[in-house]
């Protein structure tokens, strides 16, 4: 079971460090110095292993870019996305 999602950074906002336990701070690198960046992230429930991926920007198009590469990491798995209309 993996738990996606996406976050858009702001220049003014970046601090270099993300989440973590609590009291423990974890750093980020920052390959991107323009002013927003997104990253796509997935955890994995079971394993705990952390997935991050940087994109131009967050769109549809780059959603699935990040999914297929998951896939690629996890042949067997299925994507689906909450809707408002469920």
């Amino acid at each position: 079971l993996l738990f996606e999602d996406e976050c858009h950074l702001l220049w003014g906002d970046v601090c270099g460090q993300a989440w973590g336990k609590r009291n423990q701070a974890i750093e980020v690198p920052l390959s991107n110095r323009k002013e927003r960046q997104t990253y796509y992230g997935a955890i994995n429930f079971q394993s705990q292993q952390f997935h991050l991926k940087s994109f131009p920007s967050g769109n549809g198009e780059h959603t699935v870019a990040y999914v297929n590469w998951l896939r690629e990491l996890y042949p067997c798995l299925l994507y689906t996305s909450p809707s408002p209309r469920d």
